[in-house]
């Protein structure tokens, strides 16, 4: 079966753009197969503009692994590979089991954009029922590993696109950053997600949750998609989190 490879340019400045191929391939989980959802896109071409951007500046060398970047469910891995090129820095792409390999099929489609910017990226699994446990399967090109994420490995820069769409996703989202955002005051949590009708209260639920953790939004926007590209809801909300008392 001849699989789909789409090309993404996402914005590395007004004037810029970093060029991201993905293949969907045939994976699925929670009854949803692997695509790249609207909601990833505007993540990816949000990232240039954001103030979190400053955070390309941490060293590797101070965080856990080496990894600057988690994505939360990652998909097809867009927004993760994206922050990566665009803030030469190195990702760690999770999702559930059955996705992983089409993650990694994408880490390894542009393993030479991730170069070309000072980049890397791998892919891993992350339980949000169990949020403080990280597994990375091995590869052609990384050793199997798991580690654990506390308060003081945590990861400076978590992205999340398009990650609630049942009622249990508000509490399995917001604990899953709560326990892997580093307790650093430059550490981000950027979250993107459709303005689905059926979903509004989650989202509701999901902000007073983070709110609750002690996080604050910094920014936040709506963004609309078009729809001659995206088959998805037209508006999109996003925003930038950070630790209230730090």
């Amino acid at each position: 079966m001849a699989l789909h490879t789409s090309t993404f340019m996402v914005r590395k400045s007004a004037t810029e753009q970093i060029s991201v191929s993905i293949v969907d391939m045939p994976c699925a989980a929670e009854g949803l197969s692997l695509t790249t959802w609207s909601s990833a896109g505007i993540l990816s071409n949000l990232l240039h503009k954001l103030e979190v951007g400053k955070i390309k500046a941490v060293q590797s060398d101070d965080v856990k692994d080496d990894f600057a970047i988690l994505e939360l469910g990652a998909g097809t891995g867009l927004s993760g590979l994206s922050a990566a090129a665009l803030w030469g820095q190195r990702a760690l792409l999770t999702d559930l089991p059955t996705i992983v390999p089409g993650i990694q099929a994408n880490v390894d489609l542009n393993a030479h954009v991730l170069r070309e910017h000072g980049a890397s990226a791998v892919s891993g699994t992350l339980d949000w029922t169990k949020p403080d446990m990280v597994s990375i399967p091995k590869s052609d090109n990384q050793r199997a590993r798991t580690f654990t994420v506390d308060e003081v490995n945590g990861f400076p820069i978590i992205l999340a696109a398009d990650t609630m769409y049942t009622e249990e996703h508000p509490v399995l989202l917001s604990q899953t950053i709560l326990r892997c955002l580093r307790r650093s005051p430059s550490a981000r949590a950027i979250v993107v997600y459709a303005m689905r009708v059926a979903y509004i209260d989650h989202m509701r639920e999901f902000w007073e949750l983070m709110e609750a953790g002690g996080l604050v939004a910094e920014q936040e926007g709506r963004e609309e998609i078009d729809l001659r590209e995206w088959d998805d809801e037209k508006l999109h909300e996003w925003s930038v989190w950070k630790w209230k008392d730090l």
